[in-house]
């Protein structure tokens, strides 16, 4: 790859970034989910802004594999894809608790890291390698997959594809059939575009024009940009992924995870060791408090809860309360002395109810018992308290 640079922004604006791996071609408007390829999108912000400096990023290792069994793998590919490279120094790698940091280029990235993803094995794109091997041109299947997804074709004509595609595998005979089969190729368009247009843009930083870089760029213009080089994005793509790798670049990642044996004939596939791929991003303090409070989600706390108590009275219903005691005495005048004890000063507790008779407050007769305490019926000395319990329950 080339080691020219462009001079002043990033060289691939965010725009197109997200539009490959999240379908947006409107800024603030998403329309699809993120096509998820292992490599987090400020993996590919990195590498947009500065494509030919090396970016620090910590790699998770798939299920079953530890991270020093991932930091050996890397270490000897990428000691092995660097020999003969120019000004490049021995890899930096190191296994920590949950990933592995590691210190690559670009390229590095697409020839080694993501061929052993998972999601390379899943789509089986070590098949365009083999492509030889089999009955259909699987790189032309995917070219073709890129130029439908970027806007020369109607979606259709990609479900058309598939189907041939799934024909074609299942009339393999069992005993031969992939446990990956080929039409899984061209699910992996979305993202290979985007390695193309990385590709292109190592190769030539003023691919993409400066007007597509402007804020004022409209929705057609960067539509009819990208359907214009969706063949020159389409076959770099298929050049990147399609083409050979050194017999010995994963020989000891092949070691550490053996080929299943329906897979030891011929070249066997990158082993799969890489779940995830982040940016080793530098951490620094928020410059305002709003990003650090809604990092922990203070903000929707503020918000759910921003009211005033100022003009709340607070009931407290209690089994027992001594009205008297100091702690319920007004302050507001200064602190109690020892001597007096607060019994110069009035209490802060409004009024008290007495609830001991609920049975009679929940009594349907309630009106009828305190209407019958007035003719002597009843113990007069309950109708008083009868009364400020009607009164205070229809109060309520």
């Amino acid at each position: 790859m080339a080691t020219r640079r462009r001079r002043q922004g990033p060289a691939i604006p965010r725009q197109l970034i997200e539009y490959f791996l999240l379908g947006q071609t409107r800024r603030g408007q998403p329309e699809r989910f993120c096509q998820d390829g292992g490599i987090v999108l400020d993996v590919w912000l990195a590498f947009a802004a500065d494509p030919w400096a090396a970016h620090r990023v910590l790699i998770a290792p798939t299920d079953g594999v530890s991270t020093v069994h991932l930091a050996a793998g890397l270490h000897h590919a990428l000691a092995e894809y660097r020999k003969g490279k120019k000004a490049r120094p021995r890899p930096t790698i190191s296994p920590l608790e949950s990933y592995v940091a590691a210190t690559i280029q670009l390229d590095e990235l697409l020839d080694v890291v993501l061929p052993l993803s998972q999601w390379w094995n899943d789509k089986n794109l070590s098949a365009l390698r083999r492509s030889a091997q089999t009955r259909m041109n699987l790189p032309d299947a995917l070219r073709r997959a890129i130029e439908i997804k970027l806007g020369q074709a109607q979606e259709d004509q990609l479900t058309v594809m598939r189907r041939q595609m799934v024909d074609a595998d299942e009339g393999v005979p069992s005993p031969q059939r992939l446990k990956y089969p080929h039409w899984r190729i061209i699910d992996a368009a979305p993202l290979a575009g985007l390695i193309g247009l990385f590709d292109e843009v190592h190769r030539n930083p003023g691919f993409v024009p400066a007007s597509l870089h402007q804020e004022e760029a409209s929705h057609a213009q960067f539509l009819g940009w990208v359907a214009s080089k969706a063949a020159v994005i389409a076959k770099s793509a298929v050049n990147v992924i399609a083409r050979p790798m050194a017999p010995a670049l994963f020989a000891h990642a092949r070691t550490l995870v053996p080929p299943e044996p329906s897979e030891r004939d011929g070249e066997p596939p990158p082993p799969v060791l890489v779940q995830r791929v982040f940016l080793n991003r530098r951490a620094s303090l928020a410059s305002l408090p709003q990003p650090g409070l809604s990092t922990i989600k203070a903000d929707a706390a503020t918000r759910l809860f921003n009211v005033s108590c100022k003009e709340i009275t607070w009931a407290i219903i209690d089994a027992g309360i001594a009205t008297e005691h100091p702690a319920f005495k007004d302050h507001s005048s200064g602190p109690l002395t020892a001597a007096s004890g607060g019994a110069d000063r009035p209490s802060q507790v409004r009024r008290t109810y007495d609830f001991s008779a609920i049975d009679r407050i929940r009594n349907f007769d309630l009106v009828s018992a305190f209407e019958s305490s007035k003719d002597g019926t009843q113990d007069r000395g309950v109708a008083p308290r009868h009364q400020e319990l009607v009164w205070t329950t229809h109060s309520l």
